[in-house]
């Protein structure tokens, strides 16, 4: 078994700087534990990647389940644009819909 055993999204932060790209949003690495904020996660690289994403994680992660999800403080903040960005597009509500469909 690996001991790389949780999948962090690194780049649910874009959400919060004003990417409207969510294909970009769900981008994950597998780690040995989920990284808090202003650490650097330790990852199991993918083609393509020579080194885990980013020097620093800008927001705390917790763990749930296998997956790193960011924290309380960081996923109000998130939670908070994502509703904004979805009530001044019904494109990207659609698309945020057609994300859940899928899982």
């Amino acid at each position: 078994m690996t001991d790389y055993k949780y999948k962090y999204m690194y780049n649910l932060g874009s959400i919060i700087e004003g990417s409207k790209d969510p294909k970009t949003w769900f981008k994950s690495v597998c780690v040995k534990s989920c990284p808090a904020k202003m650490t650097t996660s330790e990852c199991m690289t993918v083609t393509g990647m020579s080194s885990c994403p980013g020097d620093m994680t800008i927001y705390g992660t917790e763990k749930m389940r296998t997956y790193c999800l960011p924290n309380k403080e960081a996923a109000k903040t998130i939670i908070s644009k994502v509703q904004t960005m979805m009530e001044a597009n019904s494109a990207f509500a659609s698309s945020v819909n057609d994300i859940q469909t899928c899982w």
